[in-house]
């Protein structure tokens, strides 16, 4: 039976010390990171509520050491590694689960949890795994639409979780992923202070050009003096090594194998995080790094760098914003593809302007 909106707006407050509520986050990077602010103030309210964090092992390392979180419970890709999950969940006997993603996994999962309680937001998918529907929040008059940490602490305000002020991101850097860092960018040839660049999102649609690349970042280097860094898990050679083919020796480096506890000690030694939306763009603002963030269709309102200095580059198009896996209303992406090198140096200039050193000859 679907609950009414005002069902349940002591629900937390009732729930016995020392219950479990389970939230289910599985993917990506940037969305598991901005629950953080919401989780922290249920937290801050209710210490005695247990958190278990449902993630793909593949962002689990940016959960590493959170206060706020007492068990991180890893969701393979495989069936037997999500039954495995699933009997680790239901041995803690959850009273809450909280669907913050809404595919079929993390849908499966919330419906087999044991939990009594299982939440989402009205108009995802799988109503048929839950039983609070959470309406959506009108913004206020002044803004188009919340951000992503907004909205997701809505979710928790619906079921009780008092008004407060949301806080930063939170992401703790674990001491080897330092060390770590520390041996690969030796072994690099140890770069000196670098600007940390995301230049490969998740779809072509959000990818600045070659070109562009090409003519920022050697302005980057002698402008700042900052070495170009980039970083990927994968091995295989892709978009990064066509950028530094055409740049000065020694204005960029490329960390390969990289995992995300790495990436973020990375972007947490870094002067200044450049490129386009994603991840990385989301752990600097999680360690109070400094972001120029380049945003074609996707929504800038909702996904901008939480709380941190930054700046973003856009621009207006009719179709903006959109779901940014393909272009749906020319033949390539005119959104991203229409920032300029100059739109990036002033946003960067801006951003760092006291920074600036005169140009190297």
């Amino acid at each position: 039976m679907t609950a009414s909106p005002a069902s349940h707006p002591n629900l937390l407050h009732s729930l016995p010390s020392r219950s479990w509520i389970a939230t289910v986050r599985l993917r990506s990077l940037g969305d598991v990171l901005l629950t953080t602010p919401a989780l922290a103030i249920l937290k801050q309210w209710r210490p005695d509520l247990r958190i278990a964090y449902l993630v793909s092992p593949r962002f689990a390392g940016a959960l590493y050491a959170n206060p706020d979180i007492d068990e991180i419970i890893p969701v393979g890709d495989g069936l037997r590694q999500r039954i495995e999950a699933l009997r680790k969940l239901r041995r803690l006997k959850p009273r809450v689960a909280l669907n913050l993603h809404g595919g079929s996994t993390a849908s499966w999962l919330t419906a087999a949890s044991g939990a009594p309680t299982r939440v989402h937001f009205l108009g995802t998918r799988n109503d048929w795994a839950h039983n609070v529907h959470v309406p959506p929040v009108p913004p206020p008059p002044d803004r188009p639409r919340w951000h992503t940490a907004e909205h997701v602490a809505s979710m928790l305000r619906f079921i009780g979780m008092p008004e407060r002020a949301l806080g930063p991101l939170r992401l703790t850097v674990s001491p080897t992923a330092r060390l770590n860092l520390n041996r690969k960018l030796e072994r690099l040839g140890a770069p000196g202070p670098f600007a940390f660049i995301h230049a490969q999102p998740r779809s072509f649609t959000m990818r600045w050009g070659l070109k562009q690349y090409h003519q920022f970042l050697p302005w980057l280097h002698r402008q700042f003096g900052l070495t170009a860094l980039f970083a990927r898990a994968s091995s295989q050679p892709g978009f990064e090594e066509e950028i530094i083919s055409a740049l000065p020796l020694g204005s960029a480096a490329l960390l390969v194998g990289t995992t995300v506890e790495e990436l973020a000690a990375a972007v947490e030694r870094s002067a200044l995080v450049f490129g386009s939306d994603g991840g990385p763009i989301h752990i600097a603002a999680a360690l109070q790094r400094p972001v120029v963030a380049l945003y074609g269709g996707t929504d800038s309102v909702v996904w901008a760098p939480w709380q941190t200095r930054s700046r973003i580059v856009q621009n207006p198009f009719p179709c903006n914003p959109c779901r940014a896996d393909r272009c749906y209303a020319f033949e390539s992406p005119r959104c991203i593809e229409s920032i300029t090198v100059e739109q990036a140096q002033a946003a960067v200039v801006e951003l760092m302007g006291a920074s600036v050193k005169p140009a190297l000859s």
